[in-house]
């Protein structure tokens, strides 16, 4: 069992150094363990872009390997954000024995069913916002998708990093939220963890030196930017899917949004997001006809 906090941090400059000691360690999921160790098992085979993809399913296994690509770019004036230059600059037989000896996430939070139960369905929404935005920065003809997909990855790395280290303060904000349902979530998290998730964000990113980019395409204030906007849509929309649903009551103004980011007709927006047909009127949209509702329903609308 790793370290664990179980009083609040002075602010978000002591939150962030705290989380740069753990660096070295940091778990990976057990589910990306094992595709790695598949993949070492003929080494001589491993594809770069896979073990890329592998990396970029995991928050954690990518927060960490950003910060190893700052720590060996020192001195260059040349940001990245892509987790493939990582692992061309770091090396595949070096990275893959580190990744090895590393513990899994599921080692580490054995002890809390309920904070490994909320810490993966926070990775499942990161993984959802990721696939949202990547989508949409191709569709945009982004020149490095990668990048937003990087950041819509990481946009909620707070949280999942709280609740594999402070299990019990983030038990704490949730007993809070349902107390006080009216509250700013700021003020709840300020009595808690003596910050904010912004302000925790900013100083994760100076602490760890990760690319400034990802704090430009993560800050609020920066809508207007097309880029920004294509994570922040990302993670408004797996939010809303991972809490309610197809009936979340604001999809509507998410869907609009979508809409006016990636010029696409909307229906071929439902389609691209897996909208089950039920909902399409909701939307604007008339069911299609009937012999292809039926032959969706046998395929299945899932959500990718």
């Amino acid at each position: 069992m790793s370290a664990r906090i179980e009083e609040p941090l002075a602010d978000a400059a002591s939150w962030a150094d705290w989380f740069r000691s753990q660096i070295a360690t940091l778990p990976l999921l057990r589910q990306t363990k094992r595709k790695i160790d598949e993949a070492a098992a003929h080494a001589a085979e491993i594809n770069i872009h896979q073990l890329a993809e592998a990396v970029i399913g995991d928050p954690l296994l990518t927060l960490r390997t950003l910060v190893q690509l700052q720590e060996r770019k020192k001195g260059e004036t040349r940001e990245l954000a892509s987790i493939t230059s990582a692992l061309m600059m770091i090396g595949i037989q070096p990275f893959v024995r580190q990744i090895q000896a590393l513990p899994t996430v599921e080692s580490i939070l054995v002890d809390s069913t309920v904070a490994l139960k909320w810490l993966l369905s926070r990775v499942a929404r990161a993984r959802k916002a990721a696939h949202y935005a990547h989508d949409w920065a191709v569709l945009r003809r982004d020149i490095n998708a990668e990048e937003v997909t990087v950041a819509a990855l990481l946009y909620e790395i707070n949280e999942i990093l709280l609740w594999l280290f402070a299990p019990k303060l983030m038990l704490l904000l949730l007993s809070l939220r349902k107390r006080f349902p009216t509250h700013p979530i700021e003020v709840l998290q300020r009595k808690v963890f003596n910050t904010t998730d912004l302000e925790l964000r900013d100083a994760v990113i100076a602490r760890l030196n990760l690319p400034t980019i990802l704090k430009e395409l993560m800050n609020p204030n920066n809508e207007e930017n097309p880029r920004t906007r294509t994570v922040l849509l990302a993670t408004r929309l797996a939010r809303h899917l991972s809490r309610k649903g197809w009936e979340h009551p604001k999809l509507e103004s998410d869907i609009e949004a979508i809409e006016q980011l990636v010029h696409l007709n909307r229906e071929l927006l439902l389609r691209r997001l897996g909208a089950p047909y039920e909902v399409w009127p909701r939307f604007g949209v008339p069911v299609p006809p009937t012999s292809e509702s039926a032959d969706n329903s046998m395929k299945g609308t899932a959500t990718p």
